[in-house]
């Protein structure tokens, strides 16, 4: 429950800021994060300069994430408040 009074709390911000810190800085760095821990895992070999490639795809990525997690919290808390 703690979860969605923090969505909540972090929707009252502006929309750009939810998009920019929820989705490119933590869903989007922590994904890229994984993800390169897990090639690195399955075998494949470590190439530094597939970093950036990787960082800015799970960016942009994390650029929709955040706008739908947008969405989806202010409909619930829409939906709450009637």
């Amino acid at each position: 429950m703690t979860e969605i009074k923090e969505l909540f709390r972090w929707s009252e911000k502006s929309m750009l800021r939810y998009v920019l810190v929820a989705g490119v800085g933590f869903w989007g760095s922590f994904t890229a994060i994984i993800a390169t821990l897990l090639t690195i895992l399955m075998g494949e070999p470590f190439v530094p300069a597939r970093l950036p490639i990787t960082f800015i795809g799970f960016w942009i990525a994390g650029i929709f994430w955040g706008l739908a997690m947008w969405f989806i919290v202010i409909r619930r808390k829409n939906r709450k408040q009637a």
